[in-house]
C-alpha cells in the first residue's frame, strides 16, 4: 500500500473525494462507509443516515482516529477498509446500546410509573410539570440573551438534561467546542434549571425572618421530598431538583 498523503484516502489508492468523501476518504472507502452504516443502524433507525455517516467522520478526524490507523508491511487498501468498517461496527454496537439504556431510563422515569390514583396526586404532577417548565423557559431566555449561538447551545444541551441525547462527540461538533466545554455547558444548564426550580419552591415558603441559608435550604429539600412524595409515592425521580456534583475536575477521560 502506498504512503497516504494529503491528497490520496488513507487506504493508498484513491484520491480525496471533497463531496462523498468529505476531504477525509476517498468515494468507494466513503461509499464503504454509507453501506456499513446501513447495514448496523439504519435497519433500526432508518430517517437517521446522515447522522450516523456524520458521526462517524467525526470520529475519523478525531485524535484517536485515522492517526492511529498503523497498516501491516505490505498490505494493500483492503486493510484500511477492514479497519473502517471496524471503526463503524464499533460506533454502532455503542449506539445501540447507549440508546437501550436512554429508552430504559425514561420508560423508568416517567411512562413505566403508575397512574395517579386520586386528584391530589395529579395535582402534585401537575406542580411539577409547571414548576419545571418556568424553569426551563426562564433558563432559555437566560441564555439566549448573553450572545449569538447561547440560543443553540441551549438546545442542545437541554436534550442532555432531559436524557434524550448523550452524544458528546456530535455536540461539540454541531457547536465548534471542545469536549471540555460541552461537559460544563450541560453541568451548567443542569444547575441553573435546578437552582430556578429551587427558587420557585422558596418563593411558596412561610420563612420567619432570621433563618440562616443552611436552614433554608434544608426546607426547600424537604418541601420537594414531600411533593414527589405525592406525586410518585416509592419512586426517586426527583434528581432534577438537586444540584448535582461537577466532575469537571475529575480524572474522567472521553469515552
Amino acid at each position: 500500500m502506498s504512503s497516504p498523503t494529503k491528497s490520496h484516502c488513507p487506504c493508498g489508492e484513491e484520491p480525496l473525494d471533497k463531496v462523498q468523501g468529505r476531504g477525509v476518504l476517498g468515494a468507494e472507502c466513503a461509499g464503504r462507509v454509507v453501506c456499513n452504516v446501513r447495514w448496523w443502524l439504519c435497519r433500526r433507525y432508518p430517517d437517521e443516515l446522515e447522522d450516523f455517516v456524520q458521526d462517524v467522520y467525526v470520529k475519523l478526524v478525531a485524535e484517536s482516529g485515522l492517526g492511529t490507523f498503523a497498516p501491516p508491511p505490505g498490505s494493500g487498501a483492503e486493510a484500511f477498509r477492514g479497519w473502517l468498517y471496524g471503526v463503524v461496527r464499533n460506533y454502532a454496537l455503542c449506539t445501540i446500546r447507549r440508546r437501550k439504556l436512554r429508552a430504559h431510563i425514561a420508560l423508568a422515569k416517567t411512562e413505566m410509573l403508575p397512574e395517579p390514583t386520586d386528584g391530589s396526586q395529579a395535582f402534585a404532577r401537575r406542580c411539577i410539570v409547571d414548576m419545571v417548565g418556568a424553569a426551563v423557559e426562564t433558563v432559555k431566555n437566560r441564555w439566549s440573551a448573553k450572545a449569538e449561538g447561547w440560543h443553540e447551545r441551549f438546545d442542545v444541551f437541554l436534550q442532555f438534561v432531559q436524557e434524550k441525547d448523550s452524544d458528546y462527540e456530535r455536540a461539540r461538533a454541531r457547536l465548534g467546542i471542545s469536549y471540555e466545554n460541552a461537559k460544563k455547558l450541560r453541568h451548567d444548564l443542569k444547575e441553573e434549571i435546578c437552582l430556578e426550580v429551587r427558587a420557585q419552591v422558596r418563593d411558596g415558603l412561610l420563612l420567619e425572618p432570621g433563618l440562616d441559608s443552611e436552614t433554608i435550604e434544608r426546607m426547600i429539600d424537604h418541601e420537594i421530598r414531600a411533593l414527589f412524595d405525592e406525586a410518585f409515592p416509592d419512586n426517586c425521580v426527583w434528581d432534577l431538583f438537586f444540584p448535582e456534583p461537577n466532575h469537571e475536575s475529575d480524572p474522567e477521560t472521553k469515552p
